[in-house]
């Protein structure tokens, strides 16, 4: 398994919790022939977002929009943070998009 793998995964379990909730969610995984395979996750509600895409290379970018503008955030999983970490840190932020604690 890969990191993106591992993101996508993660990232079926939490918009699976998202469903009902009033906020907009996207995963996406990039096609199977590319080298350095990433997968997008998005989660956004009228007042944030937090967008995140992660490739297999371990590169990552966050960015973080609400009403002062967007902050983006690049990261390398294993220099910077663990993968679990990173999308703890993802979660934590859906869970203020969605107003409620979501767990994975």
């Amino acid at each position: 398994m890969t990191i993106s793998d591992d993101f996508h995964r993660w990232g079926s379990l939490l918009m699976a919790q998202l469903e009902a909730d009033a906020v907009n969610t996207e995963l996406r995984r990039s096609p199977e022939d590319r080298d350095n395979r990433s997968t997008h996750l998005l989660v956004e509600s009228d007042l944030i977002a937090y967008d995140l895409v992660v490739w297999d290379s371990g590169d990552a970018e966050l960015m973080v929009s609400d009403e002062r503008g967007t902050v983006p955030t690049h990261l390398d999983i294993g220099a910077d943070l663990s993968a679990r970490a990173l999308f703890e840190r993802f979660v934590s932020g859906a869970s203020r998009a969605a107003g409620r604690q979501l767990q994975v």
